[in-house]
């Protein structure tokens, strides 16, 4: 909505604050006035407040990911996990999980975990130690929420 005294920019320093109001309004025609409020100025707290609300009203969050979303809803149990994947690359993981070199959390989630879980960055670490990529890690998902064990 435009209305006379609206703020509708506003520049910051650490010493003036100069707001853009709308000063006038005539038909399609609008008018800005610029006020500026220096360190002193008994309304520079004022000033300084209303800039900071307006470029808080001024940001808007970014759309979520859709992967993101996407990855959120993966999850499978374990057992899903270890028949999608087969017999070689289980050994492999159980590898994994036997090297004590190993984070204790990655082998903590391949031996114990019930379930697996997309967005988790242990799912994120296994995957790099058995060299999937991000995209074959969600193809792996996929398909082991739907094995029926």
């Amino acid at each position: 909505m435009t209305e006379i005294g609206k703020i509708v920019g506003a520049v910051r320093s650490e010493t003036e604050v100069t707001l853009q109001v709308i000063s006038s309004i005539n038909g399609d025609n609008v008018g800005i006035s610029f006020e500026a409020y220096a360190v002193g100025d008994p309304k520079f707290g004022w000033a300084t407040g209303q800039a900071a609300l307006l470029e808080a009203s001024a940001r808007v969050p970014p759309p979520p990911d859709p992967l993101e979303i996407a990855r959120a809803g993966m999850v499978c149990s374990r057992l899903q996990g270890r028949l999608t994947l087969g017999p070689d690359v289980v050994a492999r993981l159980d590898a994994i999980a036997a090297n004590p070199a190993e984070s204790w959390a990655l082998r903590e989630t391949i031996t114990n975990a019930a379930e697996w879980h997309r967005n988790s960055q242990t799912m994120d670490a296994m995957g790099w130690a058995m060299g999937f990529t991000a995209e074959q890690m969600d193809a792996l998902f996929e398909a082991a929420m739907k094995v029926v064990p």
